[in-house]
């Protein structure tokens, strides 16, 4: 299988080392750095696959060029910024009979695989501990940091976007509404550098579940805090210290990795929900009201 790399930044590096570990060989392109690399474009034109790992301005262009050639496309979060335009993607993905895959790598996160079960009422210990746990009624999520500032797209979209999919593919249904406000923190920001967003989910089995995210790259310190608040209890998931209790009953569980399993999926073809969870989070950003 020959593949290719459009884009050699820092998360194209890792993507790079990961695929080297595999045994591929790569073929590497970087519209940004072409000191860094002699290849143009057109040489990853005979390649079965292609990784996109570029700035979110280029995603569209970039995923054009090679799906119109019927080469499958992995492409980092967020493919685009349009609802419209990702449907357009997916429709030249079809046109031309190759996969266009979308890199929500926290759907391969162990331990939002094991939330995902205890929101589900599919969890339980040995001792029965946390069974009967109720419904969910509220979740909070923080993505904080300081910095890297974007330019070429808000807070939302980079960060927030990852808690939306995240929600999205735990609940497993599209929230009854959505409210987002954007600011700036920091005066010379280009874009809106932090969010919040107030999603609404009423399931007819679960009853309402209102979940509550913070997304902002000028903040003093990372945070990464999730609290999953059910009837009979907390759930506390904190991805930067590696922390997954409830109740104070430890549940963290070392998994493979998240990227590994994200490329293995694309490799494989195992793509089975990824475009519905791309568009249906787009569609979330997008919305500022009821759906």
């Amino acid at each position: 299988m020959k593949l290719g790399l459009v884009g050699t930044g820092y998360w194209g590096q890792i993507l790079l080392s990961n695929l080297k570990e595999e045994g591929f060989d790569i073929i590497t392109y970087d519209l940004y750095d072409v000191k860094a690399d002699t290849n143009k474009r057109s040489d990853l034109d005979s390649c079965d696959k292609v990784f996109i790992v570029t700035p979110v301005a280029s995603h569209s262009e970039n995923c054009r060029y090679f799906l119109s050639k019927g080469i499958d496309v992995f492409c980092e979060k967020p493919l685009v910024m349009s609802y419209m335009e990702a449907i357009d993607l997916y429709g030249l993905a079809e046109e031309n009979e190759c996969q266009l895959f979308v890199d929500w790598i926290f759907t391969y996160n162990n331990q939002v695989n094991i939330i995902k079960k205890l929101v589900g009422s599919e969890l339980s210990l040995e001792d029965g501990s946390i069974n009967f746990h109720g419904s969910l009624k509220s979740v909070s999520m923080n993505r904080l940091n300081l910095g890297p500032v974007r330019h070429d797209v808000s807070a939302k979209y980079d960060l927030a976007s990852h808690d939306v999919s995240i929600i999205l593919y735990m609940l497993g249904e599209m929230p009854k509404k959505a409210n987002w406000i954007g600011y700036k923190r920091y005066h010379n920001s280009k874009t809106n550098d932090s969010c919040h967003g107030l999603l609404y989910f009423n399931n007819e089995a679960r009853g309402d579940t209102i979940v509550q995210i913070n997304a902002s790259w000028h903040y003093g310190k990372k945070d990464r805090l999730c609290i999953f608040e059910f009837e009979k209890g907390f759930l506390t998931w904190d991805d930067k210290e590696n922390i997954l209790e409830f109740n104070g009953k430890n549940l963290f569980e070392e998994g493979p990795s998240p990227l590994k399993n994200s490329i293995q999926a694309f490799l494989s073809g195992n793509t089975e929900g990824n475009m519905d969870l791309t568009l249906n989070t787009l569609q979330v950003l997008e919305h500022e009201n009821s759906f």
